[in-house]
């Protein structure tokens, strides 16, 4: 049934390819297929990753910093098609998605068993921030705790009928952060931000390039450089991140200590979107994949991030 409707997505997919940029795919292969499907569409001497959205990844104002970001930084080319868009509608079925087509960079993947890896990122994230400054500013306000709550409703509906022990655990946790919820408002120069830069979402090659610019979205800097933090900490890699604020430090300050608070909430936030995750995979493939000891774990982890908050 499921490799079914996979071979009737792909028949769409390459018609709509030809519809829309003029050429039909020698190749189209599934390279994943959750939480979005993407592919690796090969065409005579060129090579694509196509990537299929839902709508509500499908935003102006984050389109017109991806157009602004790519003529400003070295990063892979999304193609336009023929109407000078970045994304192309795909009908399937009863469902309107878009997908796009990136151009594929031969490289690897951040491998930071080399340790100038770390710098490298952080060098190459901090000159996307200084870019994205020019872009668009905002001041405006920020409650990290408030976006906890949300994400912490969502992953108690699913705990209430897994995990009753694990529901009531990260009750207290929501109760804790409404609770605390005015005391994690303040205020920032908001710019257009990657959104996951968790020590992956890049190709290494003949520099470290950014992919998979989904989430980007105008916001705090700050959570770009706690996705590192929090990568850092859930492998037991803190050298890492010294080495990634030197990198960072090179081309823009970052000020730990002054914002040791605010990236320990965003690495909770951050933690409570891939728990989320993992949650949603699971319900969805009907598996029992989330064990009981990855449950407490994701609880240990995020209450040692809140007793560090001061």
């Amino acid at each position: 049934m499921l490799l079914n409707i996979i071979k009737k997505l792909e028949c769409q997919l390459i018609k709509t390819i030809y519809i829309n940029y003029g050429f039909s795919p020698e190749s189209i292969i599934l390279i994943k297929s959750y939480p979005e499907f993407v592919y690796k569409v090969n065409y005579k001497n060129s090579k694509f990753i196509l990537k299929i959205l839902k709508k509500d990844k499908i935003d102006i104002e984050r389109i017109n910093f991806i157009k602004f970001i790519q003529k400003s930084i070295e990063i892979p080319k999304i193609l336009l098609n023929y109407n000078n868009k970045l994304y192309s509608e795909l009908y399937f079925d009863e469902y309107k998605l878009f997908f796009y087509l990136q151009y594929f960079i031969e490289g690897k993947d951040i491998n930071y068993e080399n340790n100038n890896n770390a710098i490298k990122y952080g060098r190459e994230l901090s000159l996307i921030h200084i870019k994205s400054m020019t872009y668009k500013k905002h001041y405006a306000e920020v409650d990290i705790f408030k976006e906890c709550i949300k994400e912490l409703e969502y992953i108690l509906e699913i705990l209430k009928f897994i995990n009753k022990k694990a529901y009531y655990s990260f009750n207290n946790i929501l109760i804790f952060f409404k609770e605390k919820s005015l005391e994690s408002i303040y205020y920032e120069n908001l710019i257009f931000i990657h959104g996951d830069t968790h020590g992956g979402n890049a190709i290494l090659a003949k520099k470290i390039y950014f992919i998979d610019w989904d989430d980007s979205k105008l916001y705090d800097k700050y959570y770009d450089i706690s996705c590192f933090y929090w990568m850092c900490i859930t492998l037991n890699r803190m050298n890492l991140w010294n080495l990634f604020c030197n990198g960072y430090q090179e081309n823009y300050p970052i000020n730990y200590t002054q914002h040791k608070n605010k990236i320990l909430k965003m690495s909770i936030l951050k933690d409570l979107k891939v728990f989320k995750y993992y949650l949603e995979y699971s319900q969805m493939i009907g598996s029992d994949l989330i064990k009981d000891i990855y449950i407490t774990k994701r609880y240990n982890f995020i209450k040692n991030l809140i007793d560090q908050i001061i």
